[in-house]
């Protein structure tokens, strides 16, 4: 599936939120240098979905806004 992400990189405190369905808000403590906040904003996705097998930035990896591949895995 995918998911769009806005993020908000220097903030004061770490949290994720869900604005409407696959939508949503990612507030990380990183600097948007050296790809730091992608890395944790990945992070904090990936504690969001556990069941998640592989999670990508398909496009948006220098803009504030993105686009998320998360591939789940499937139930039996």
């Amino acid at each position: 599936m995918y998911i769009h992400v806005r993020i908000f990189p220097k903030s004061k405190e770490e949290k994720i939120l869900e604005v409407k369905e696959s939508h949503f808000e990612v507030y990380v403590k990183e600097e948007a240098k050296e790809g730091k906040a992608n890395k944790r904003l990945l992070e904090i996705i990936r504690a969001y979905f556990p069941g998640a097998r592989e999670i990508k930035i398909v496009s948006g990896h220098l803009n504030p806004s993105k686009l998320l591949s998360v591939n789940l895995e499937e139930e039996d």
